[in-house]
């Protein structure tokens, strides 16, 4: 009975890698036509991109039309960056305060013949 379900199995599986092979030959007729939609949506995200560069390069180098006038001169992007996360993580005026050291009591060693020793009188 064993030997019936193993010979099943490999006929299962025989079948399953030639199914599996024929689909593979198979596979060129349907990849030109889906290579195509894949190149189309490729370049419609490529436009998309590409205008919101547009647009962060007009609003980093002031040539919009409807521009307010400033007082500082435009950053490159890293500085920009340097400075919007600098705002945020600001320390406190106590923070390293030399004003308050504290001078800590410095304890000399326990020293004992056997360390074994302290552990048997307790």
């Amino acid at each position: 009975m064993l030997d019936y379900m193993i010979a099943t199995a490999l006929i299962l599986l025989i079948g399953g890698h030639a199914l599996l092979i024929h689909g593979c030959f198979k596979i060129n007729e349907g990849l030109s036509h889906e290579s195509g939609f894949i190149t189309t949506e490729i370049r419609a995200v490529t436009t998309v991109l590409d205008e919101v560069a547009d647009l962060l390069n007009e609003m980093l180098s002031g040539s919009h039309a409807v521009t307010p006038a400033k007082t500082q001169t435009p950053m490159d992007i890293p500085s920009l960056l340097t400075t919007f996360l600098m705002n945020r993580t600001g320390m406190g005026a106590e923070h390293g305060n030399p004003q308050e050291s504290e001078e800590w009591e410095i304890h000399p060693p326990n020293k004992t013949e056997n360390p074994l020793e302290s552990i048997e009188h307790n």
